[in-house]
């Protein structure tokens, strides 16, 4: 059974397309009965897009309206508190933040507490990119300009043989425009393609329960986001672009 929480895959192509910030593919794997509800649109001090996770109330992946993108892959290395805080939860207080810089330092803060299981953050926003990583200790790097990816250990290691496989594919694809980037990340969520190793997982009791891909643009209103609720390489892709829209409207129209 896969651990609780767990969003296993995270693709992102970061100043590579000429009309986005970045590109964003995450493939969330996770016990079935916990998959989590679809994106929708976050009233609070500061809306935000994303999931929402049905036991904590956290989330794994968000984008806030400062165009402030949040997401967590967990960790298996590294000490567990005895009653630890929800790592989605602590997503869900970055999104509160305004600026990278900003969110960077409260992770970094938080993560030094103990108070998490292991994890690695990602951060991005058109400005700089980050990642921190919470196991035997708190690491921080610059994520430069590029395609990376993601699972449960460090940044682009290759001895997952996701990461290799999608590093390799991507780097031969054609990713000059966002909505390329975007199709050949969907094609990528879902695993579709012959000789891949298996993109979606299904397990007796966890897997793959939902993939997001995002285009990530400034102003936000102008990025776009397709959802599969389930598992891509079995279920489609939707257009979920309207909450971005939604996202840049008055708050009066957002709900907690």
């Amino acid at each position: 059974m896969l651990e609780a929480g767990e969003m296993c895959l995270l693709l992102f192509a970061y100043g590579v397309s000429k009309d986005a910030v970045a590109v964003i593919g995450a493939n969330r794997e996770e016990a079935y009965e916990r998959g989590g509800e679809p994106p929708r649109l976050h009233g609070s001090d500061r809306p935000f897009i994303g999931g929402i996770d049905p036991r904590a109330g956290g989330t794994w992946l968000g984008v806030n309206e400062c165009g402030l993108l949040v997401a967590i892959t967990n960790r298996p290395d590294g000490p567990v508190p005895p009653q630890p805080r929800s790592r989605g939860l602590l997503v869900r207080d970055l999104l509160a933040t305004c600026s990278l810089a900003e969110a960077a330092e409260a992770t970094r803060a938080e993560l030094a507490k103990g108070l998490y299981g292991g994890c690695n953050i990602v951060l991005l926003d058109r400005n700089s990119g980050h990642v921190v990583s919470g196991a035997e200790s708190v690491q921080s790097e610059a994520i430069s300009p590029g395609i990376h990816a993601l699972t449960s250990g460090n940044l682009n290691d290759t001895s997952d043989g996701r990461i290799w496989y999608a590093l390799g594919a991507l780097g031969e694809s054609d990713l000059s425009s966002a909505r390329l980037c975007a199709k050949q990340f969907r094609t990528m969520c879902s695993g579709r393609s012959p000789g891949a190793p298996p993109m979606c997982l299904h397990g007796p009791k966890g897997g793959t329960v939902s993939s997001s891909v995002i285009i990530l643009r400034t102003p936000v209103s102008e990025s776009e986001i397709w959802h599969c609720q389930g598992s891509p390489d079995r279920d489609p892709y939707a257009d979920c672009s309207h909450l971005f829209r939604e996202l840049a409207q008055p708050r009066m129209s957002t709900q907690r």
